[in-house]
């Protein structure tokens, strides 16, 4: 198996700096401080193995930042599907209790390390290709992991959505990336905190994959040398086991109201969803031979917001906008919400029926 810069830092990090010295083939597995080594993706849906993956081979995947535009500027972002099992409201948020379909949210253990700072190794600097693992930060603990079945004969099926509720606590004193597990935590600091009402965009994704910035999306630099692929996903952990995420940000959300079941039968009921932006796609593009479809991830989507600005969201609503008739060439298309949104003739209108995805702002 060629294994990838990214698959080779793992490796290293779980055999030396996880697992230490040789011994007792049991000794690690009964130590609660010690990682079992990265999750296994066997059974990941396959877009969490990222381009060209194989869930049977950690590794041969790849995850690149998209190429988009905002305020007529450069961003990137990843892409991932909106999961069709959520329900009729793709974007309505699952609720205790309430017996439907919804955007499911497991919880993830996130530290305060601003106020609450774990320990670090004495002298220690983070070295990004060394360790992988930041050892001076306490890193987020999961609940799940992504899943699909795999049947002889059928595409894969998954429910999965990478959208966790946040559940803040803290670490203070203890050695940084000591608590890997939910049941460490509650051994540990003695409970559970609840979640905060707040949701992540996280998305798992296989270890071993190394993950590629928008303007080097193949990672190839010039002498055939190649990009680490380290920098852009984060390290968590799951019973103990190091995973790796990108990190999205928080999805804002809005209260709305709508028909449900109440305690006296079927009424309005107060729900919770996912707010999403605008991602515009042209109708139609200009070719060198005639005119083509436009299509998200091409290079020259727009999107309203930036990452750490008003009105940003991982969640992102398809609009398409132009004149079918009279297509523009990439080169020319408009690089901004407000340009598409102000601009005679270009018609912007949201997909129908309403079409969603994630699109991950990392940086």
């Amino acid at each position: 198996m060629r294994w990838s810069s990214i698959a080779r830092a793992v490796s290293t990090l779980v055999a030396v700096a996880l697992y230490g010295a040789c011994g007792n083939p049991y000794g690690t597995f009964q130590d609660p401080d010690q990682s079992l080594g990265p999750v296994d993706p066997v059974l990941f849906p396959p877009t969490n193995m990222g381009q060209g993956g194989d869930r049977k081979r950690p590794g041969r995947g790849r995850f690149s930042e998209i190429t988009a535009y905002v305020d007529g500027a450069p961003v990137g972002y990843f892409s991932y599907p909106l999961s069709t099992g959520t329900g009729t409201d793709p974007l309505r948020v699952l609720e205790q209790g309430q017996p439907i379909e919804g955007v499911p949210t497991p919880a993830a253990y996130v530290f305060d390390v601003d106020h609450d700072p774990c320990s670090p190794p004495p002298d220690y600097q983070y070295i990004v290709q060394r360790d992988a693992v930041d050892y001076s930060k306490q890193g987020a603990v999961f609940t799940t992991l992504p899943q699909a079945t795999y049947a002889e004969g059928a595409l894969p099926t998954t429910k999965y959505v990478p959208v966790v509720a946040e559940a803040r606590m803290v670490a203070p004193g203890l050695p940084c990336q000591e608590l890997k597990s939910v049941k460490r935590i509650k051994d540990v600091v003695g409970m559970v905190p609840p979640v905060t009402g707040k949701y992540l965009a996280w998305l798992i994704i296989d270890p071993a994959a190394p993950v590629y910035p928008h303007d080097n999306p193949t990672g190839v630099l010039s002498g055939n040398r190649m990009l680490p692929g380290i920098g852009l996903q984060r390290w968590g952990w799951y019973n103990r086991y190091l995973l790796a995420y990108l990190d999205g940000g928080y999805i804002p959300t809005e209260e709305a109201t709508v028909m449900g079941m109440t305690v006296d039968g079927p009424g309005l009921i107060k729900i919770m969803r996912l707010h999403a932006q605008k991602l515009f796609v042209p109708r139609q593009i200009k070719t060198d031979t005639g005119m083509a479809a436009g299509k998200a991830g091409a290079g020259y989507d727009v999107l309203d917001a930036k990452r750490g600005t008003d009105g940003y969201s991982p969640v992102c609503q398809l609009w398409s906008y132009g004149d079918p008739t009279m297509p523009m060439a990439p080169a020319d298309l408009p690089k901004s919400a407000a340009d598409i949104m102000n601009a005679p003739g270009l018609n912007p209108a949201a997909a129908s029926p309403a079409s969603y995805t994630f699109c991950l702002q990392v940086r």
